[in-house]
């Protein structure tokens, strides 16, 4: 069976990238570049990403995520004054 083709309203979630951050504006974001991010991709070291032709894309939560999962408590010196 044939499906119907789809309606603007069935395809206005798919245009809706609000959740997402495009690369350049994630690099400007966190104050680094887009060969950062990359380089970073490279070594499976920064946050997941989503690749649709040439362009790149980072889900904003799974960017909360990354970053929570990085946060490190500060180091405690004992004997320190």
């Amino acid at each position: 069976m044939a499906s119907s083709p789809k309606t603007q309203e069935e395809l206005k979630p798919l245009a809706d990238l609000g959740d997402y951050y495009e690369e350049p504006e994630l690099a400007a974001t966190l104050k680094n570049t887009t060969r950062t991010l990359r380089a970073w991709q490279a070594k499976g070291e920064g946050p997941p990403r989503t690749v649709i032709g040439k362009k790149i894309y980072y889900r904003k939560s799974s960017v909360m995520a990354w970053l929570l999962s990085r946060e490190q408590k500060p180091l405690v010196r004992r004997g320190a004054r």
